[in-house]
């Protein structure tokens, strides 16, 4: 069974590699943050010095390397969060 470290870094792997796409040179990294409290994961994508935000919920965190529709359901999250910064 996949460890939660594992499941976070593929979710940082997909939004790393999907903000890539559309950075046409200039940098990208991602940044995380634990809210416990609501049971998700936020995680920050920059390209360059733009910036957007998508949550992952605990649950879906847990599932994204077994259930097809929970990785499907969290690159639709990355795609919306990275339209609303690439121009």
């Amino acid at each position: 069974m996949p460890s939660r470290k594992d499941n976070i870094d593929i979710i940082r792997g997909m939004a790393l590699s999907a903000a890539a796409a559309r950075a046409k040179g200039e940098a990208v990294r991602t940044e995380l943050t634990e809210d416990f409290a609501n049971e998700q994961l936020k995680i920050r994508v920059r390209i360059g010095k733009r910036s957007a935000v998508f949550t992952v919920y605990n649950a879906d965190v847990e599932r994204v390397q077994g259930e097809r529709a929970v990785a499907q359901k969290i690159e639709r999250l990355i795609g919306d969060a990275l339209a609303k910064i690439s121009a």
